[in-house]
């Protein structure tokens, strides 16, 4: 069940948009170059980090090298896991919507974007991430295993960089506009 509720995730959460938006604009949204850079470098990472989500959906071969159903009671606390990643998956979609053709896979340096400040927007300057984040403590919490721990604790160190190189980025795109929307909207929530 973890695998296909992953699979809709990715192909909601990144194939949709991705087409959608390139259909509705004719531009390529992955900005990933493969430079020696920062923000390609996270790519990288991102990507070892997707394949580590698939490889916690295929539940019957991971082993049990650390596990959390010691302190919880694995009836009880599943059930939350895939709430948190269904309710993770309808945040992102609404976000990547509420983004429209802004949406990027990256920092497009190439194409001016609006700022949004709208939606789930007005509450966090990062619900996409934020929703992302979501996924993988889910499936920490479905499968609570060394593997999906370090999966996610990686998930929140590279995605904080991207953040980061992102709010660099629309500082400079969007000057005053980004500053004052710093200032009165949370990085997260």
């Amino acid at each position: 069940m973890l695998l296909g509720l992953l699979i809709i995730y990715f192909v909601l959460c990144l194939l949709v948009p991705t087409l959608r938006i390139y259909k509705a604009t004719g531009k390529n949204l992955i900005t990933f170059k493969g430079n020696d850079n920062a923000h390609d470098l996270v790519e990288f990472y991102m990507k070892v980090l997707i394949g580590l989500c698939i490889v916690a959906g295929v539940e019957h071969w991971q082993p049990s090298i650390f596990n959390f159903y010691i302190f919880f009671n694995e009836a009880m606390v599943t059930p939350y896991g895939y709430a948190l990643i269904i309710i993770s998956m309808a945040w992102t979609v609404i976000a990547q919507w509420q983004m429209s053709s802004s949406w990027r896979i990256g920092i497009d340096n190439e194409n001016k974007t609006e700022l949004r400040q709208h939606g789930l927007f007005k509450y966090s300057r990062n619900p996409i991430f934020l929703g992302m984040l979501g996924l993988v403590l889910g499936i920490f919490i479905i499968r609570p295993i060394f593997l999906n721990l370090l999966t996610f604790v990686l998930s929140v160190i590279l995605i904080t960089i991207q953040v980061r190189l992102e709010e660099e980025f629309l500082d400079r795109q969007h000057g005053q506009n980004y500053s004052t929307y710093k200032s009165q909207t949370r990085r997260w929530i």
